[in-house]
């Protein structure tokens, strides 16, 4: 497969991450009311916790794809299903959405990749979504103690 056909297979993966999210942005706007009891704090959480939550996603991705080629992108929608019910139950949906934002496109970019290494097995790429999970958990460690 050529350079640029991966390169617009990662891209569609990576904007069909931010559907449901979207889905969820617009309903948002058109409620008067928070769907579902609020949540007004988030846990800090270690930086070694948000890597190895983030790697084992990861790593599931690349993995499942030796058992079949539709189990990563099914993995990869749950994940932006899970993503979109936790923004959905946080307290204001857009400065959750821009808080994430800051690190939250590097993490759906990586997992992008690792979901289209698990279905097309071009493991040489690996090392590249491992490097943007580091710099994603670094980045969001730091707007959870809150110094960005």
């Amino acid at each position: 497969m050529l350079a640029k056909q991966k390169i617009i297979k990662i891209f569609i993966l990576n904007l069909l991450f931010w559907v449901p999210t979207l889905m969820v942005l617009f309903l948002y706007l058109q409620s008067d009311y928070q769907i579902i009891k609020k949540i007004d704090q988030i846990e800090n959480v270690p930086l070694f916790q948000i890597i190895w939550r983030n790697l084992i996603v990861v790593l599931t991705l690349i993995l499942s794809g030796i058992i079949h080629k539709m189990i990563p992108y099914f993995i990869f929608g749950l994940n932006a299903f899970y993503f979109s019910i936790m923004l959905l139950m946080s307290d204001n949906v857009i400065i959750n959405l821009f808080q994430v934002s800051k690190y939250g496109i590097i993490e759906v970019f990586a997992l992008s990749i690792a979901c289209f290494i698990g279905v097309y097995k071009d493991y040489f790429l690996t090392w590249l979504p491992v490097i943007l999970i580091l710099t994603a958990a670094l980045i969001e460690h730091k707007v959870i103690i809150r110094e960005l």
